[in-house]
């Protein structure tokens, strides 16, 4: 029963750390996700000032239709930029929710085995009090018969 016990106990151990590794994984791949996403929104935003540039250097030239289609460009790549910095935004979000879930979940498993731990305690202290019952039982039931052939 014991060995079963420690077998038990070792696998639960065993469980609990890989659960902790799949969170630490999980939560290293949304940070990585958030910084593509903040990356992307750096380069949509640089994509839109160099699209503004071009369209004052076309303005400058005297190069109208150019400037134009360089401005609705410049406009495109602002609105791009501005989605990539939403969608950087909401990556960093989901980071800090996996991050915050991943706490939760090493919390409920530190609980958890806090619980198994107290009922292992229970176990063996109600059965130490069995066996404290039985040995006053035996020690009566001896007494009694020393008692007894005394009295003979």
């Amino acid at each position: 029963a014991a060995r079963a016990e420690a077998a038990k106990a070792e696998a639960e151990a065993a469980r609990a750390e890989a659960e902790t590794e799949m969170r630490g994984a999980r939560e290293e791949e949304g940070s990585s996700r958030a910084q593509l996403a903040a990356a992307k929104a750096e380069l949509a935003g640089a994509k839109a000032e160099v699209a503004a540039k071009q369209a004052e250097l076309f303005e400058a030239l005297g190069a109208q239709s150019e400037a134009s289609s360089t401005r609705d460009s410049a406009e495109v790549a602002r609105g791009e930029a501005q989605h990539a910095a939403l969608e950087a935004e909401m990556a960093a979000m989901r980071a800090e929710r996996d991050r915050s879930v991943s706490q939760l979940e090493e919390l409920m498993g530190e609980q958890k085995l806090m619980l198994a731990e107290a009922s292992e305690a229970a176990r063996a202290l109600a059965e130490s009090q069995q066996r404290v019952v039985q040995l006053e039982a035996e020690s009566q039931q001896r007494q009694h018969q020393v008692e007894a052939s005394s009295v003979r």
